[in-house]
Parts: structure tokens; sequence; C-alpha cells
């Protein structure tokens, strides 16, 4: 009997541990060195003018922009120091789900919820914040305690969360904006688990790199 309860409360820690660790969210600042952070902001005053409302009642309203493959932005993404730097060596850039441009005006908002699993196994979401002159929010639900917690997400700061993961909201804006890249990161063979992945923008005009070589925080100076 003793060794049954032992068992149990084994179990039940190594079950709380998981929990934990996979619904945990992840906040960094002061990600990238000031010249980056600089470029990121610079590049993407670019795609202003292509801008999709993103307006779904009693969800989300927003504007996004899909970020071509062949961009400077996308390649640091995905480039070795960023996913070292962020503990996600071994990973990629998804290629069914676009790096986004994503703009939070007045009215901006997002509902409590979680991730959507996309791929098995699940994918990890990020949300880089170029910048943010907003009084919004961003609030989570504790793992196991369910305990509310929230942060104003500062420039050049980023976080992430585990498919499934935390439940999830953006505050309402009711003054300034905040503008964000997000982007996700699975690993190698991953299988896409939906039937309608999300296309890159058409109206994508920002200069091409395709030929162009990797790039890294060093070849950025």
């Amino acid at each position: 009997m003793k060794l049954f309860v032992v068992i149990l409360i084994l179990a039940l820690l190594i079950f709380l541990i998981f929990e934990y660790k996979n619904k945990k969210i992840f906040y960094s600042t002061n990600f990238f060195e000031k010249f980056v952070h600089e470029k990121i902001k610079n590049d993407c005053s670019e795609f202003t003018s292509h801008l999709i409302d993103e307006d779904i009642p009693n969800n989300v309203k927003r504007k996004c922009f899909y970020i071509d493959p062949t961009h400077d932005i996308y390649k640091l993404l995905d480039s070795y120091e960023v996913k070292t730097k962020l503990g996600f060596r071994g990973y990629e850039l998804s290629v069914d789900v676009p790096v986004e441009y994503r703009v939070y005006g007045m009215g901006g908002h997002m509902n409590w919820h979680s991730d959507t699993q996309l791929y098995v196994p699940e994918q990890y979401e990020l949300i880089y914040t170029i910048d943010n002159t907003s009084d919004m929010t961003f609030k989570w639900k504790q793992p196991i305690t369910g305990k509310i917690q929230s942060l104003e997400p500062k420039p050049n700061s980023i976080l992430y969360v585990r498919a499934n993961g935390a439940p999830h909201m953006v505050s309402e804006i009711t003054d300034g904006s905040r503008h964000i890249l997000k982007f996700v990161y699975v690993k190698p063979g991953s299988v896409y688990s939906t039937s309608s992945p999300k296309k890159p923008n058409a109206a994508f005009s920002a200069r091409s790199l395709a030929s162009g070589p990797p790039v890294s925080l060093s070849n950025l100076k």
C-alpha cells in the first residue's frame, strides 16, 4: 500500500511538472541589439500600405501582413543565432504558417484563447514586440493554479507559448498602438495537422533576397 501511494505521488509530481513546463509563458526583454531592433522596425514600416484588416467579431481585431520567406526578417528569425538564443536550436520556422507583421490599433484586441495545435508534435508560437505605445496588457492564466497574470510587452521583447498551452488574451487598446512579429517554430519532420494552412500575402512587394546568403546577426551590422 505504501509503495502504491509513493508511486501515485511521484506520478502526480511528474504530471504537475510537465503541465507547468508546457503551459508556461516565456518572456524576455531587450532581445536584439539596438541596431537590429531598429532595422526590423524600419523594414516593417515598408509593409504599412499592404496591411490587411483581420476583424473577427467578439474575437480579434488587428491588421496583418505576411512576410515573404525571401525577406531579411524571415531569414533572421530562422537564423542559428536567434533560435539558439531562444532555446530552439534544431527547430525551424513553419513553412505552413507565415511570419506575420501585426498591428493592433485603437480597439485592437484578442479574446481569451489557447493556441490551436497545428502540428504533431506541438508547435511553439512566438511574439516579438517591435513597438508598443498602447495601453494594452497581455494576460495569461498560470498553469496549475489558474491565477491570472499580466504584463505590458516592451519594445524589443519576445514571448512564446506552446500550442495547447496557457490560455491568454490581449486587452482592448484605447490609446496608442502595438506592432509585433508573430511566428512559429516546429521540430523538423513535424506533421501539419490542419487542412487549411495559411497562404503568404500575394500583395508582398518588399525586396527579395532569394539568391543572397542566410541572414545572421553578424552580417546585419
